[in-house]
């Protein structure tokens, strides 16, 4: 488990977050990031993002984005607060009965980390604030992970629309108790830049699975267009 002190190097603000201002950049997966080399961690496993990338998914402006997820939170005390108030608590009910047990009293909500450090640290425990893109617009999505028995978790939180869900490997959980296998999921651009101080052109791109008539985003990355 990674104690107080090895957190302390990753605390950032909330415009550090939003703005990618506040990454700690030493690792070399980012400095492979910041040459143009693919090197981010997946977190699905490479077997789920074998699918294709999609086109863009919408024209929308990076800084309309990084207000939108600045939209209501004075600070990051808020932000975790809307995580709170957000997650649908039968979320743990159905990752307990799948052994998962796990409360959300239990879950740290720290370090806050931007993107980029929540893909290519190794936390065990982190939250981050990222926009999910879609077809209308943008909405702020809020990532926690957290370790249970080895194993990572992630609990997504969109107060927007007052969604959550949580996601094992490559298995999404909902908090009506559906648990789907996603081996099919593809990788969509979202047109929208990440990381404006790279050379080359990064943006989020976003791994989703379709469930019942609703798209999920798994995975944010910041990758590189080529």
């Amino acid at each position: 488990m990674t104690d107080e002190s090895d957190y302390e190097e990753y605390r950032n603000t909330l415009d550090e977050i939003v703005d990618g201002g506040g990454c700690v950049e030493t690792m070399t997966a980012a400095e492979g990031l910041r040459r143009g080399e693919t090197s981010r961690r997946d977190l699905l496993g490479s077997d789920a993002l074998a699918g294709s990338v999609s086109d863009v998914l919408a024209e929308v402006d990076a800084a309309d984005v990084r207000a939108t997820l600045r939209e209501g939170y004075d600070d990051l005390a808020d932000v975790r607060e809307a995580f709170r108030q957000t997650v649908d608590l039968s979320l743990f009910d159905v990752l307990a009965a799948n052994g998962v047990d796990l409360a959300i009293d239990a879950l740290t909500l720290d370090p806050a980390v931007c993107l980029k450090t929540f893909t290519e640290a190794d936390l065990e425990e982190a939250i981050t604030l990222v926009p999910t893109v879609h077809d209308d617009g943008v909405v702020g999505r809020i990532v926690v992970r957290t370790t249970v028995e080895s194993e990572p978790v992630t609990i997504h939180a969109i107060p927007a629309w007052d969604r959550s869900y949580a996601v094992r490997g490559t298995r999404l959980v909902l908090p009506d108790g559906t648990i789907e296998d996603c081996v099919d999921v593809s990788e969509h651009r979202t047109g929208v830049d990440c990381d404006p101080e790279q050379a080359a052109r990064a943006e989020y791109v976003q791994t989703v699975c379709p469930v019942d008539g609703e798209t999920y985003v798994l995975e944010t990355a910041c990758s590189t267009v080529r």
